[in-house]
């Protein structure tokens, strides 16, 4: 068994642990190993039964209580892993193993403060533990201190120049800080460091973005699609980069190449959408809006734009339908009950223009396009009266507007 386990042959020293307990049981030591071996192997519930035998039969063996420790942890037993370590701890106050062990668990059962507590009383005891400094930085960085989180990682920085997840860090909380030309000297270095991350490429994209380097980031952007071909993320940001420099061309190849690898992915149909929209290619806007609608009914934006080129095209039933939907997703929207009111008047549904019309005005009384609107609603209703006074209101504001006038 001792032959394999040096071997770190664990399968065969367990098996051979497992023979020698079956005919000395009371062997803790034997115990242990084979806890040791399991732990090895993943195999965590199997190491928790051997080391809780243990700390039983032979409470004098306190690593028992480190393993127990190790294996809750594993198991997603928060609670029971860290009275192992609290107990442990008790007779080895100064073990960076427990007190490393107890900041893990709280950290990964969201008991931020507690973990940095805990990480910091390891790094009283190794100072200069890469590990222990990596999860306190991250606990500073998921409570949004990052302040701390900057300082944190700038000293494993120190202590590992050559860290390029130590760089990925601490450009990570310059970014958040919007310390951008900080965030990008780390990044470049990330992938300087490590020239196969993904996420240190497009990141850097996004920083480069932020500075308005728009060709840098467009590299950027095309070396992380490179690394993951199928990933939409740098393909849609390098569609964005695209049109903030004006290759619309481009930028739609880009957005499409997005939708090939995630059909349904909201933002690369709703910015292609608006990109076809400004190159005058509505079908084609009309269609991703659509497709966008069929994934997420809900995005009342969307719903709105797509109203308004089937408005634009004179197809005025298709906006209707759309302007409805809009207002019954959001009744406190003048706009949209004022081009609803534009579109029921051009289908001659003259009660309804009136209402949409009646609406905008509710919530925008000043609105003198929707005035104008409902005027010539009362006009075909034959009621007279109502639309000459809405008109000399409107006289009052514009006395040579042709329309009014007429």
């Amino acid at each position: 068994a001792q032959i394999y386990l040096e071997r770190k042959q664990y399968a065969e020293a367990a098996k051979a642990y497992r023979d020698l307990l079956a005919v000395d049981p009371d062997n803790a030591a034997a115990e242990f190993n084979l806890a040791l071996c399991y732990e090895a192997l993943g195999s965590y519930p199997e190491a928790l039964r051997a080391f809780q035998a243990v700390a039983h039969n032979a409470p004098e063996m306190i690593d028992a209580h480190l393993g127990m420790a190790t294996a809750y942890t594993k198991l997603g037993e928060f609670a029971s892993a860290q009275a192992a370590y609290e107990a442990y701890l008790k007779t080895n106050r100064l073990s960076f193993p427990a007190q490393f062990g107890l900041g893990v668990s709280f950290h990964l059962s969201k008991q931020l403060e507690k973990a940095i507590d805990a990480y910091q009383k390891a790094l009283e005891i190794e100072p200069a533990s890469e590990e222990a400094l990596a999860n306190l930085a991250s606990v500073y960085a998921e409570l949004h201190d990052f302040q701390n989180a900057v300082a944190v990682y700038d000293r494993l920085v120190r202590t590992k120049p050559d860290s390029w997840s130590a760089h990925e860090g601490l450009a990570y909380a310059s970014y958040r800080m919007e310390r951008f030309q900080e965030a990008g000297r780390h990044y470049e270095l990330v992938v300087k460091l490590n020239p196969q991350s993904f996420e240190g490429w497009y990141n850097l994209g996004a920083t480069r973005q932020k500075l308005g380097q728009q060709a840098e980031a467009l590299a950027a952007y095309r070396e992380a699609a490179r690394l993951r071909p199928d990933a939409v993320e740098p393909h849609l940001n390098l569609a964005i980069a695209l049109e903030e420099q004006g290759q619309a061309d481009e930028a739609v190849d880009e957005y499409q190449h997005a939708l090939r690898r995630e059909p349904r992915s909201v933002t690369a149909l709703y910015n292609l959408a608006l990109l076809l929209e400004r190159k005058s290619k509505e079908s084609e806007a009309a269609e991703c809006y659509e497709r966008l609608l069929a994934a997420q009914s809900d995005f009342v934006e969307a719903r709105f734009r797509l109203a308004l080129v089937w408005h634009k095209k004179g197809d005025w039933d298709k906006a209707a339908r759309q302007y409805e939907e809009c207002v019954k997703a959001k009744e406190t929207w003048p706009e949209a009950w004022l081009n609803l009111g534009i579109v029921q008047g051009k289908l001659g549904r003259v009660q309804e223009a009136e209402t949409a019309f009646g609406r905008c005005l509710e919530q925008a009384p000043e609105d003198a396009e929707a005035m104008l609107g409902l005027a010539g609603a009362y006009l075909q209703a034959n009621r007279f009266e109502e639309a000459r006074k809405l008109y000399r209101k409107l006289v009052e504001r514009k006395p040579q507007h042709p329309e009014i006038l007429f």
